[in-house]
């Protein structure tokens, strides 16, 4: 085989390498990267939002700064936290709170919430004792005589009321949120975006990452809605 038809093949080879190299390194990087608003929240920020922020949440109306940071373009500068009326000593644990979360996505707001047979069925699934069952009712039962539920069940007659509703939101670095909004309603042109809590107490880090997260849901609402959104904790 002639010299030149040898160099010509192995330069074929080569460039051939070269390329598929190149191939792989291009479909090793992804399109998109999706984050969940959980997992971003708790990305580290500056702390400017924590500074002077008590160690537990004691009050019944409280404002919550939250971090600034440009993976959340928000129209907020902060979070409201509400809170339920609770009674001492009820359970809580992840369990607990998945349940108490369940009743509220699933309940009647503008009716007497039905939440007795539900509960024990989802209790049982989630292997929690009666009590803990009985204890999850009456949370959902204080929670949805809240004005802020009272608000939402009249914004469901009027259609503008979501629960458990998905969201995605385009980030400023270009990576995509997702997330679950445990509650969003509209009034007086306004979203409300409520995220349901069942922590005995709220610390530092917690309290920040809480709201970074309801911020983002805020953001991903007000940028497909065009409305101002407002967004808060509900501590049930």
């Amino acid at each position: 085989m002639p010299l030149a038809v040898k160099r010509a093949g192995k330069d074929k080879l080569e460039a051939f390498r070269e390329e598929r190299a190149r191939v792989i390194t291009v479909a090793r990087r992804p399109s998109e990267i999706v984050v969940t608003a959980s997992s971003l929240s708790h990305e580290p920020t500056s702390q400017a939002g924590a500074t002077g922020a008590p160690a537990a949440y004691e009050p019944t109306v409280a404002l919550l700064p939250f971090a600034a940071s440009t993976a959340f373009a928000s129209p907020l500068d902060e979070v409201h936290i509400e809170r339920v009326e609770r009674v001492a000593g009820r359970p809580h644990g992840n369990r607990f709170g998945e349940l108490v979360h369940h009743l509220l996505a699933t309940a009647r707001l503008a009716a007497e919430p039905g939440v007795v047979a539900e509960a024990a069925v989802r209790g049982r699934a989630l292997g929690l004792m009666p009590s803990d069952v009985e204890a999850a009712i009456a949370a959902a039962h204080n929670a949805l005589a809240h004005p802020i539920l009272l608000a939402a069940a009249q914004a469901e007659e009027r259609g503008e009321c979501r629960r458990e509703c998905a969201v995605t939101h385009v980030l400023e670095d270009g990576r995509v949120l997702e997330g679950v909004i445990d509650l969003a309603y509209r009034q007086d042109g306004i979203w409300v975006i409520v995220d349901f809590k069942t922590d005995v107490t709220l610390g530092d880090e917690r309290r920040i990452a809480y709201g970074r997260q309801v911020a983002a849901y805020a953001a991903a609402v007000s940028q497909a809605t065009g409305e101002p959104t407002r967004a808060l904790l509900l501590m049930v």
